[in-house]
């Protein structure tokens, strides 16, 4: 498969994000994808930066720390469970990775908060579950209790 991709636009917008991650994901999977930017436009200037071994290294990174941990495998990796080390990560992944990859890194650093906070919430959830388990039961017996103390009360007056 080849594809071509033009762009003319010498502002950066939603579209030419779409389309420099288009073709570089295209490259990645070793598919054949041509770019042609305006040569004063930002696309042409964050394409031109660096596409080279940032694409595979970062590829890297994604298959090795963020997709297990956002598949929830039981080998997920430990680094990304905590904010601080999760934070590091990113950090140290960003020194090595293109300035026209930036982007990609930063959504997947937000993406992985969100999941740290979803997974909290999911804790939690479960616990409050498991307190139904013992709250109902007991708010039962109350009202039985409440019940009973009415009768005998009203009786013993």
């Amino acid at each position: 498969m080849f594809s071509l991709h033009i762009d003319t636009a010498r502002t950066w917008r939603g579209g030419q994000g779409q389309v420099m991650h288009t073709v570089m994901g295209l490259r990645a999977r070793k598919e054949r994808a041509a770019l042609v930017a305006h040569p004063e436009g930002e696309l042409y200037r964050r394409m031109s930066e660096g596409t080279g071994d940032g694409m595979a290294e970062l590829a890297g990174f994604y298959d090795r720390e963020i997709k297990p941990y956002l598949a929830g495998s039981p080998k997920d990796p430990a680094t990304l469970v905590e904010d601080e080390t999760a934070s590091l990560l990113f950090d140290l992944q960003r020194e090595s990775t293109p300035l026209a990859l930036q982007e990609t890194l930063d959504q997947w650093e937000r993406i992985c908060a969100d999941a740290r906070r979803l997974y909290a919430q999911r804790r939690v959830h479960r616990l409050l579950h498991g307190w139904l388990i013992v709250h109902v039961p007991l708010s039962a017996a109350l009202v039985v209790l409440v019940i009973v103390h009415a009768v005998m009360a009203i009786r013993f007056i």
